[in-house]
C-alpha cells in the first residue's frame, strides 16, 4: 500500500510539472529569408543593337591600261603606271541595327573581362565627283566585330574599352554619264569584304539581375587596298577598254544603343559582397 502511494504521489507531480516544463522549453526560431543574390556581369549574354555610323573613302588612282580590239584582234596594252594621284575623298553616312552575343567573366568586384562579337545590317552610301567627270559611290552593306572587352565596375555600370577586327562589305562603284550631251553611259563596280583593326568604348547598365542597356562607339580602319575598274566602250566590233587601277582607304565610325539579356548559366558564385 505504501509503495503504491509513493507511486502515484509520484505521478500526480509529474503531470503537475509538466505544462511549466513545456513553457520554459526553448521556441525554435523562424528561418531567416536568403540574401539577395549578389549580382555579377559573369555569363553568356545575346542581345541586339540599332544605330548610326559614318565613314571616310580616300581614293587614289595608281594605273591607266588602254586596250584597243578590232574584231578578235587586239592590240597589245598602253599602260602607264606608277601614279599616286587622288582623285576622291568623300563621307558616306547611315543607320545601323543588328544583333550581338559574348561572354563575360567578372574576376574581381571591380573588374570584367569579356569576348563579344557583333553583326549590323547598314545603308551607309554616298557619292562623290570624281576625275572631274566621273561619279565615285561607296555603298556599305553590312560590318561585322570580334573583340575583347576589358571593363570597371561602378555599382550596377560597367564601363569598357574593346578591341579586335572588324569586316564591312562595301561596293565601289565609277560611273560616267555625259547624257543627253553624248550618248554615253558607263559604270565599273567592285565588291569585296575588307578586313581591319577595330578598338572602342562604352557603358553598360545593368537594370535587372539579367537585362542591361549599353552605348558603345566603335572606330574600324580598313587602311588601303588596291582594286581594279574596267570600262569598255564598242562601236560594231570594235572596242576599246580602260582598266584604271586604284587604291582606297575606308575608315567607319559607328554609334550603337544595344539592350542584352544574360544567361543564368555560366556564372560562377561570386565570394566577395559588393
Amino acid at each position: 500500500m505504501r509503495k503504491f502511494l509513493l507511486a502515484a504521489s509520484a505521478l500526480a507531480a509529474l503531470v503537475m510539472a509538466a505544462p511549466a516544463t513545456a513553457a520554459d522549453m526553448p521556441v525554435k526560431a523562424r528561418p531567416l529569408p536568403p540574401p539577395p543574390p549578389v549580382f555579377s556581369w559573369t555569363g553568356f549574354y545575346i542581345g541586339a543593337h540599332v544605330g548610326s555610323a559614318w565613314a571616310t573613302t580616300e581614293s587614289s588612282l595608281n594605273s591607266i591600261s588602254v586596250t584597243q580590239c578590232f574584231g578578235a584582234q587586239c592590240l597589245p596594252a598602253d599602260s602607264i603606271g606608277g601614279l599616286s594621284i587622288p582623285i576622291s575623298s568623300h563621307n558616306i553616312n547611315g543607320f545601323l541595327g543588328g544583333v550581338q552575343g559574348g561572354y563575360n567573366w567578372q574576376f574581381a568586384p571591380w573588374g570584367v573581362f569579356g569576348i563579344e562579337t557583333q553583326w549590323s545590317w547598314s545603308d551607309l552610301n554616298g557619292t562623290t565627283p570624281c576625275v572631274v567627270i566621273l561619279a565615285c559611290t561607296t555603298d556599305t552593306k553590312w560590318v561585322g566585330t570580334l573583340a575583347a572587352r576589358l571593363g570597371f565596375v561602378v555599382d550596377r555600370a560597367l564601363i569598357y574599352v574593346k578591341g579586335g577586327v572588324g569586316w564591312a562589305h562595301s561596293e565601289y562603284t565609277v560611273s560616267l554619264n555625259l547624257q543627253p550631251l553624248v550618248p554615253i553611259s558607263i559604270s565599273s563596280s567592285v565588291s569585296d569584304t575588307r578586313i581591319g583593326a577595330m578598338w572602342g568604348a562604352g557603358v553598360e547598365y545593368a537594370f535587372t539581375q539579367n537585362w542591361s542597356a549599353k552605348i558603345e562607339y566603335d572606330f574600324i580602319d580598313f587602311r588601303n587596298k588596291d582594286y581594279n575598274f574596267a570600262a569598255t566602250f564598242s562601236e560594231g566590233p570594235d572596242s576599246i577598254r580602260f582598266d584604271f587601277g586604284s587604291t582606297i582607304r575606308e575608315r567607319v565610325h559607328l554609334v550603337k544603343f544595344g539592350i542584352n539579356y544574360r544567361f543564368d548559366f555560366g556564372k560562377y558564385p561570386v565570394v566577395a559582397r559588393y
